[in-house]
């Protein structure tokens, strides 16, 4: 079972360059998600599986941000990246929440809740609903 974390951006240790120099706060978010995937342990059974991740968000620089992962590799599996499902896909083995979406996404955490699923979401009250929240602090 994924065990529940509660991170904050600014504890996360990340090469700084590009960040002023105009990385989007949205890429940040995914590149973030993408490395808190790489370090989680997948149940064994999911092991010839792509490793999808579905976003719930209302931004188009967050759908674009986390549509530049697919491909990326997990554990050696590509990452596929549903946006905005309508119902729970079953495949879904990871979960961002962009905050501005949080209502809208009230029954894909649900689902994500009774399932091994990393949830990820932004502002530090996100964890009491899921596994990780992303905190921007001083930038």
């Amino acid at each position: 079972m994924l065990a529940r974390l509660a991170l904050a951006g600014a504890a996360l240790a990340l090469p700084a360059p590009g960040w002023g120099q105009g990385t989007s706060e949205a890429s940040v978010k995914a590149r973030l998600v993408l490395n808190l995937m790489r370090f989680t342990q997948w149940p064994s059974e999911l092991a010839n599986e792509p490793v999808v991740l579905c976003t719930a968000t209302r931004r188009e620089a967050t759908r674009a941000a986390f549509t530049e992962l697919a491909g990326q590799t997990v554990a050696g599996r590509p990452i596929q990246v549903l946006t905005n499902p309508a119902a729970w896909p079953a495949a879904c083995r990871a979960l961002y929440v962009e905050a501005e979406a949080e209502a809208g996404a009230a029954a894909l955490l649900a689902a994500a809740a009774a399932r091994p699923v990393l949830t990820v979401g932004d502002g530090a009250d996100f964890v009491a609903r899921g596994m990780v929240s992303l905190v921007n602090v001083n930038d």
